[in-house]
């Protein structure tokens, strides 16, 4: 399965757990707040929302509402990369 096939929200959750991966965004960090984040994916802060709620279920940040967003994990960052790739591997082996 295509990256271009996921939801824009999965899209940009991807994008974000990479760079925390990768160690653009630190543990501890504070995220840029939604509307910042939603001009540079150029989506709306809702889809931002979405993205974040989403890395929030995973452990990978910390969502205060109102707030911040807070990187809390880098591991796990790893770990649902790793897992999104699995999964992508398995479906593209089904296809075959």
């Amino acid at each position: 399965m295509a990256d271009e096939l996921l939801p824009q929200y999965m899209r940009i959750a991807m994008n974000i757990a990479s760079r925390i991966a990768l160690g653009e965004f630190q543990e501890s960090q504070k995220l840029s707040g939604r509307s910042t984040l939603s001009s540079e994916y150029s989506v709306s802060p809702e889809t931002v929302r979405k993205s974040l709620r989403l890395l929030a279920d995973m452990g990978i940040v910390q969502v205060k509402e109102g707030r911040s967003t807070i990187v809390i994990s880098r591991e796990r960052a790893r770990e649902y990369l790793e897992n999104l790739q699995t999964r992508q591997e398995q479906l593209a082996d089904r296809k075959s």
